[in-house]
């Protein structure tokens, strides 16, 4: 019966926490996406767009994408796109869901290891409803925070079986199977997210406690040396997708050179991040999804951040014995967040709330189970703190709920954080390219120009900052931020390729052909180059060189690149005028009718498909190409004139003198239309 009635509460104690924290995230079921590498991992990658795929499975197991290499978060994205689309909700309520499982495995963990179920759910709940943990649930691209915690959790929960089955089990290939068990959930959980390389680390505290398998005297070395060798497969595996993901991030360009934040900057960053993030878990307010990297901090608080942390390590270490999980919780907190603490720099951050988001695990642990004690010696004390911890949890959820609704959009989100950071250049590029994309040029300009204004050797601001300038027709402006882009980055193929657009809008079609083919140079399936390139060569009379640029332009085009026109109807319609030009007339037949068929409001397409038939004697269909160039613009004096040509060509010379009386009323001093309609016409001119 006790046993039944525990089960009871436990269950109760799930669907209470499961129920409000979905409730907490309900809202985002009707947010969107935001321009905050949300088009990197979903909105604008073709592999992701496609869903669930053949191709894409292999692209997500070999692709270095973002700069990482976790193919189960792609695979997961595939999975929201093939069933939801881009409906951005849905793939908020996916995230959500899988926090609150989160949630629920965290408080079951702790109580199968601990026995204890009051603090593992205090636990539980301030993990679940803690608003630095927004921005991993809500993020979209976030997804392999919640994915790859959910593998470090069941990693956890296998091995919390397998440690607590004896040597000498009467049962011993369950041990195996839990082992492997354990095993298999770690491998998965790196490959949703390589920051669970700290694992078997954790999993040596936990052997201390709660699972009491390392006793803390000097002479259990022997033991110490056995759970370590035991732990051999899991360092083995941290350290091949350690080695990966350095790999990938140096591929991507994501691993900031020690030349531009030097390592004594990156050593004090990482001493005050670590007492930022405890302030901000003890009072969390003024959270936005970028701080930047301050460079060199101010040495009274790296000195006063050090000497904190060392006090607390201090003090735990001499509570060990006594209070152990002071120590594994303190532990876990320092050790969890090495691989993003900022020692190996990945991005121009300082911090980030996601970085918590299993790191505060620790620290939760450590207060639930102090308070714990604190309650059990004086169980007068029962009352007050249980007041106290229903507030803070209270608190949380209230901070959570205000938190999550600056992510309703790119916008507000990028809003609130520069109202609550300083000089965030990143925040100001990032809503000005939102801007941009929504046509508010000026607006956008001025973020872009903030931007620069903080960082005046941004790459990314000057690139955007001259496209903008170049859409708005301001090309001497435009091409000064696009040569300061390219001097920040000389391997930019879309800086290069845009400094060829203005070249090409200043009738200088042999510079502009060197852009496009050094953006070519860089990237060989840069669509809109190959295109522009194309016209280039073909203004300077290199056709046979021009045609390749334009079929390879078709080809990108059929294999799901951006379009630079509904279907490519251009690109054909300028492949038609160069096979014209070459007198391969009947090819060019072929390029016209596409471009005309893809848009029938293109009517130079075709004007040009009536002329070629024109020339191949094909009277009939020029005209009826020619009609409905007349029909669609009445006043089209060339187009009528032509016309006309077609009509008596057929032998009509009645319609096509009507023709031509049009044209010479519409444009009477055109003495060409005058002397057809003189040919073909039965009266006499007025």
């Amino acid at each position: 019966m006790d046993n039944t009635t525990n089960k009871l509460r436990l269950g109760g104690y799930c669907l209470l926490l499961a129920a409000l924290t979905l409730a907490l995230y309900w809202p985002a079921h009707g947010f969107g996406f935001v321009n905050y590498d949300d088009p990197v991992y979903v909105t604008l990658n073709p592999q992701v767009q496609k869903g669930l795929t053949w191709n894409g499975v292999s692209w997500a197991f070999t692709a270095e994408h973002a700069s990482n290499w976790h193919p189960l978060t792609w695979l997961s994205h595939m999975t929201d796109v093939q069933l939801f689309g881009q409906v951005g909700g849905w793939h908020h309520l996916v995230s959500a869901l899988f926090h609150a499982a989160n949630s629920l495995l965290l408080f079951l963990v702790l109580v199968r290891m601990t026995r204890e179920a009051g603090p593992s759910l205090l636990v539980a709940a301030l993990f679940a409803w803690h608003p630095l943990h927004v921005e991993s649930v809500a993020w979209i691209s976030e997804r392999k925070d919640v994915l790859s915690t959910l593998f470090w959790l069941l990693t956890l929960w296998f091995y919390a079986d397998y440690a607590q089955r004896r040597v000498g089990d009467p049962a011993p290939r369950r041990r195996t199977w839990t082992y492997l068990s354990a095993l298999t959930c770690f491998a998965l959980g790196l490959l949703s997210k390589p920051m669970l390389v700290t694992l078997p680390f954790v999993l040596l505290l936990l052997d201390v406690w709660p699972l009491k398998r390392a006793p803390l005297q000097t002479s259990a070395l022997k033991d110490w040396c056995a759970l370590t060798r035991e732990k051999i497969p899991f360092f083995a595996l941290a350290a091949v997708s350690g080695a990966i993901t350095v790999l990938a991030q140096q591929s991507g360009g994501a691993l900031a050179s020690l030349s531009y934040i030097p390592l004594q900057d990156r050593v004090t960053n990482a001493l005050v991040a670590y007492v930022v993030y405890l302030r901000k878990m003890l009072w969390p307010v003024d959270l936005a999804v970028f701080y930047p990297h301050p460079g060199a901090s101010p040495w009274a608080l790296v000195v006063l951040s050090g000497a904190l942390l060392g006090l607390i390590t201090a003090v735990v270490l001499w509570q060990a014995r006594r209070r152990p999980w002071l120590g594994v919780g303190w532990f876990w907190y320092l050790g969890t967040l090495i691989p993003v603490i900022g020692l190996v720099q990945v991005g121009n951050q300082a911090y980030a709330d996601r970085y918590t988001y299993v790191p505060l695990i620790g620290i939760f642990l450590a207060a639930a189970w102090g308070a714990q004690e604190w309650v059990s010696s004086r169980p007068r004390r029962l009352a007050a703190t249980s007041i106290v911890l229903g507030v803070a949890l209270v608190a949380c959820g209230w901070l959570t709920h205000r938190q999550l609704q600056h992510w309703e959009n790119g916008e507000t989100l990028l809003r609130h954080a520069l109202a609550v950071t300083e000089k965030n250049y990143l925040a100001h590029h990032n809503l000005a390219y939102l801007l941009a994309a929504t046509n508010r040029l000026d607006e956008a300009q001025a973020q872009y120009e903030q931007a620069l204004a903080i960082l005046p050797t941004y790459y990314e601001a000057h690139l955007n900052l001259g496209t903008l300038l170049l859409k708005k027709g301001l090309l001497d402006q435009a091409a000064e931020h696009l040569l300061l882009a390219l001097k920040a980055n000389p391997n930019s193929a879309e800086g290069h390729y845009n400094l060829g657009v203005i070249l090409g809008m200043r009738e200088k079609p042999e510079a502009a052909a060197v852009e496009f083919s050094r953006a070519l140079a860089l990237q060989p399936d840069h669509l809109n180059a190959h295109y522009n390139l194309g016209l280039a060569l073909a203004s300077l009379g290199r056709l046979p060189d021009a045609e390749p640029h334009y079929r390879e332009a078709l080809r990108l085009g059929e294999k799901g690149a951006l379009p630079l026109n509904p279907r490519f109807a251009s690109v054909h319609f300028n492949l038609g005028l160069l096979l014209q030009r070459s007198q391969r007339l009947p090819e060019a037949c072929e390029e016209f009718d596409r471009a005309a068929g893809m848009t029938p409001d293109y009517l130079p397409a075709r004007f040009e498909l009536g002329s070629t038939l024109l020339a191949l004697k094909r009277f009939e269909e020029a005209a009826a190409q020619f009609a409905e160039v007349v029909r669609r613009e009445p006043r089209n004096v060339e187009a009528r004139l032509k016309l006309g040509d077609a009509l008596a060509a057929a032998g009509k010379s009645a319609e096509a003198a009507a023709q031509y009386a049009e044209a010479v009323r519409l444009r009477p001093g055109d003495v060409k239309a005058r002397e057809k309609l003189a040919r073909h016409s039965a009266r006499p001119l007025p």
